[in-house]
């Protein structure tokens, strides 16, 4: 595990959809390949999020935290 970037989205609508935008450019970023597993919690936004990043990406997991 690495710190690789923050985000300034304090005027952004924290949405399914632009957290899925913004994780899907990390998976981009790092490469596909090179992500397993992509681990948030289990706000509604955040299911969302992960549902919409697994269909983008077949070979990555999502899971909520406990």
């Amino acid at each position: 595990m690495i710190f690789l970037k923050s985000v300034d989205a304090i005027a952004s609508s924290k949405t399914g959809d632009f957290l899925s935008k913004l994780f899907s450019d990390v998976v981009r970023f790092v490469g596909v390949e090179n992500v397993v597993h992509f681990v948030t919690d289990n706000a509604s936004n955040m299911v969302l999020a992960g549902k919409k990043l697994e269909a983008e990406f077949p070979s990555l997991y999502w899971s909520p935290c406990a």
